[in-house]
């Protein structure tokens, strides 16, 4: 098999990259009309914490969507915020830098954020949206409103727009979504996120919390180190993406290797974030969407 080559580089500098193609969101038209007429996912409920909409309609013209969702993502990061868009939420665009009633963009949320709240939020990949939701993590996201599947849509025109998505059902690939053009105190939506993925912006343009405040992150479990494994013959292998980090532990804190073209590891199993593979008598852990196929095949470990 023949895989195309990819560019190896580091992230600060693929976020460099992102920053060409960020754009402008908060500039909506029409009127709102308040709640969705319908929920044929259901609402969001039970999730720790309990996110509702910090609504952007207290005050017209509605421009702060990006500040209001980048406010709901970092009151699911730290603990003791408030739930007024008149308090964090225009605190972001101050520290920020734009003027008021001029929309925003992810640089200035993430930079908002960071030095009105101390709470850092990094840029990501539309890609990379699921499995942040998926480890309890909130994302700060841009999207096109016209895209929208209507369930989700309370008013008309097409603009960009900037949501909040917290919480994930795997099993049904459903999304939390909160939107600040909804009221105050309303509980979020599921949504399948084939139906909201056409509408979300490139690479770069929504940013992702790293902290929570019900629990810490997950610390690698004991069983997480490398040992010796062999002798051993796995069945299946695995195809890693070139230049993937590699880790030691399932909670990708400890890189130990980077994956290379060409060179498929023994498979030897799954966990909810991560694919197990062997390299000669090492046991590490490679996140999912960096495995690009699993095959059959034998491999033999020292």
């Amino acid at each position: 098999m023949t895989l195309l080559p990819e560019l190896c580089l580091p992230r600060w500098k693929v976020r460099a990259l992102w920053r060409l193609s960020e754009r402008d969101s908060g500039h909506p038209e029409g009127d709102v009309k308040g709640s969705p007429s319908s929920f044929p996912y259901g609402k969001v409920s039970g999730l720790d914490p309990d996110l509702r909409v910090i609504t952007e309609t207290t005050e017209s013209p509605y421009v702060c969507c990006g500040y209001c969702s980048t406010h709901m993502a970092c009151w699911t990061a730290e603990e003791g915020l408030t739930e007024s868009m008149f308090e964090e939420a225009h605190e972001i665009r101050s520290a920020a830098g734009r003027s008021h009633n001029s929309g925003s963009n992810a640089t200035e949320l993430r930079n908002g954020a960071s030095e009105a709240l101390g709470i850092d939020l990094e840029a990501i990949a539309t890609s990379e949206i699921r499995d942040q939701l998926e480890a309890g993590y909130a994302v700060s996201a841009s999207l096109q409103y016209a895209d929208l599947p209507d369930y989700l849509k309370v008013q008309g025109g097409d603009f960009g727009h900037g949501v909040c998505l917290y919480g994930y059902k795997g099993a049904d690939d459903l999304v939390g979504y909160f939107d600040p053009l909804w009221p105050q105190g309303a509980q979020g939506a599921w949504t399948r996120w084939q139906d909201l993925s056409p509408s979300l912006w490139s690479d770069g343009n929504h940013a992702t919390t790293t902290t929570q405040w019900t629990k810490a992150p997950p610390p690698p479990v004991a069983e997480d180190v490398m040992y010796n494994v062999g002798p051993l013959t796995t069945h299946r292998l695995a195809i890693v993406r070139n230049c993937a980090d590699i880790y030691a532990d399932s909670a990708f804190t400890s890189k130990a290797d980077t994956g290379s073209e060409g060179q498929p590891l023994g498979f030897a199993g799954s966990t909810s974030t991560a694919h197990v593979v062997i390299k000669g008598d090492l046991v590490l852990y490679v996140r999912r969407e960096d495995v690009l196929e699993i095959i059959a095949g034998d491999l033999e470990h020292a």
